[in-house]
């Protein structure tokens, strides 16, 4: 199965880290399909949750602490 919002280009020539929080019994986009990204993707950071479609709803404080944790520990400070 190819990742199916990530276009060739972005794929091969334009890999940033790459955040991904799925849920696992969402029945519209499938767990199944994170797969292909985790073998596109160099960098990838994957969590699959116990929730449904509407994960941020479900999961929001979560998935919060992942974006959190995944901006700290990925950007660099700006010098001034």
């Amino acid at each position: 199965m190819k990742s199916p919002a990530i276009s060739v280009v972005t794929v091969r020539f334009a890999l940033p880290p790459t955040l991904i929080v799925w849920g696992k019994n969402d029945t519209i986009f499938p767990a199944e399909g994170v797969y292909a990204y985790q073998r596109d993707l160099k960098d990838v950071e994957f969590h699959l949750l116990d929730t449904g479609h509407f994960a941020l709803e479900e999961e929001g404080d979560a998935i919060a602490n992942y974006i959190t944790q995944f901006l700290t520990s990925r950007l660099q400070p700006i010098s001034a």
